[in-house]
């Protein structure tokens, strides 16, 4: 990747940047809005777990914020519909019980934020744009995107989502234990002194549980075809 670390560079009218609480519906509507609008797509929660991926595997202290920097400096990452390091493909290992639950405790780092971000344009600049969905893409990864949006529910629901997910449940966990989970995720998520999960004013929310997927994408594909205001 080329080394292009500044907002200026960002093809900002290519952009949607969505942010959002666990479990929200935030894949499966950036995956719908890259198909019709044929926009790449790029989950950035996929690069903190494969940051997480490589301390559990190289034995990182989650606290050395130094050694965890100098790995994830020379990692070879990439998104192309799905997370890879190298060749070699990660999708199952980042979604096992040991990454998920330490997710958060490698992503509240600084100067890990910085260079996952760094990462982040570099992706977006050599696709010419994209749809990107993480916890801090609004406000700082990509905040002069075209669409800017907030998407959320209801903890139960997006605990009971994941726990009748094959794919993101193959550890058969129970619904409690994912819901504990993800409480926990947010909670140190939205209370991190760097980058924190917020939904910034004049960036709309989207409650996944009271509007069907269809009816958000058509809305979200709207907004970002015309400009017209976004109504949901």
């Amino acid at each position: 990747m080329q080394q292009v670390d500044t907002l200026e560079k960002l093809p900002n009218e290519r952009i949607i940047a969505i942010d959002g609480t666990s479990g929200s519906g935030k894949s499966t509507i950036a995956r719908e809005l890259g198909k019709r609008l044929n926009l790449k797509v790029l989950e950035t929660g996929s690069l903190y777990r494969a940051a997480t991926l490589l301390c559990i595997e190289n034995d990182i202290n989650f606290d050395d914020e130094d050694s965890i920097c100098e790995i994830i400096s020379n990692m070879n990452f990439r998104f192309e519909d799905q997370p890879y390091l190298g060749d070699r493909s990660i999708t199952t290992d980042i979604r096992k019980r040991e990454v998920a639950s330490q997710v958060s405790h490698v992503s509240v780092h600084p100067r890990v934020r910085e260079i996952l971000t760094r990462l982040m344009r570099e992706w977006i600049i050599e696709h010419g744009g994209g749809v990107v969905e993480g916890r801090d893409i609004t406000s700082v990864v990509a905040p002069n995107a075209r669409v800017r949006l907030f998407i959320d529910a209801p903890e139960e629901i997006r605990a009971m989502r994941r726990t009748s997910d094959p794919s993101d449940n193959k550890e058969s966990r129970s619904q409690k234990e994912i819901q504990d989970l993800i409480a926990l995720r947010d909670k140190i998520d939205s209370s991190r002194k760097s980058a924190p999960l917020v939904q910034l004013d004049g960036v709309p929310c989207i409650d996944t549980s009271v509007h069907e997927l269809e009816t958000i994408v058509e809305r979200i594909v709207n907004h970002f075809n015309t400009g017209a205001p976004l109504e949901l």
